[in-house]
């Protein structure tokens, strides 16, 4: 165990104590772990993003299958909503909700959704209003998800492994992402010596996944003004410093 989990562990554990009333004051409170135990985040240049983004739409993920248009929407969802993996596969169907109050849905429009989210592990839920383009992915992904099975009501996945509508694993959104990351940065010769924008370390990109596309939409969030409360709100976050470690994907410096 490191000392910055060490410290988690301690801050939660006296918050539960706190919280239950078994001590009156939290003496981990405010406590910061050692800046060498802050391990910055991963996040991508804004090259690699654009990159990424351009990919959803060119090769196999560019079609229009049963396969493409749920990948598609797996992606959208940690690039451009920063869900995690265990919030993705808790979506249901009744999570997603056309937004008919809002004045950018028109007659003839492609509609906006917005998600209910709950949280990994349980506790509060919260509202996403998606983007026209991620709202378009799920919108094409309801027409072709598996209908008309026995176990189908509106408490059923949203996102389903296969044509029988089995539930997809936390593995299968990883393998979904790192084979993206894989064949965008490999055609765009991300990971060749010779290129002189942005170039990767070949052994980097093993660590790479959910979380890495996930911190990079955040730190966009951050870099295009949105107020660190609403980053907040959008993320589920209790503790706002935990963003802190994308201080070197910032623009500016971190707000706390």
């Amino acid at each position: 165990m490191t000392l910055r989990r060490y410290w988690r562990v301690l801050r939660d554990l006296y918050a539960h104590a706190l919280a239950g009333g078994l001590i009156e004051v939290n003496p981990a409170e405010g406590a910061q772990p050692p800046a060498t135990e802050r391990v910055p985040s991963l996040a991508l240049s804004l090259p690699m993003w654009t990159a990424l983004h351009e990919g959803l739409y060119e090769g196999l993920l560019g079609g229009d299958d049963f396969k493409a248009r749920r990948n598609r929407l797996a992606l959208l969802l940690m690039m451009r909503a920063a869900l995690t993996v265990r919030e993705i596969i808790g979506l249901t169907l009744d999570c997603a909700q056309i937004c008919a109050s809002f004045p950018e849905v028109s007659a003839g429009a492609d509609p906006l959704y917005a998600l209910r989210v709950r949280k990994a592990g349980g506790g509060h839920e919260r509202s996403l209003q998606l983007d026209l383009e991620t709202s378009r992915a799920l919108q094409a992904w309801l027409a072709v998800r598996p209908v008309g099975l026995p176990a189908l009501h509106p408490g059923s996945r949203l996102l389903v492994g296969d044509r029988i509508g089995r539930s997809i694993a936390p593995n299968g959104l990883y393998n979904i992402c790192q084979a993206h990351l894989a064949r965008c940065l490999v055609e765009k010769g991300f990971l060749e010596t010779s290129n002189p924008v942005a170039t990767l370390d070949p052994g980097a990109l093993a660590h790479m996944g959910p979380n890495t596309l996930r911190n990079t939409c955040i730190a966009g969030w951050f870099n295009a003004g949105v107020p660190l409360a609403e980053i907040q709100r959008r993320c589920g976050f209790k503790d706002a410093s935990v963003m802190s470690r994308l201080g070197a994907h910032l623009l500016s410096p971190f707000p706390l």
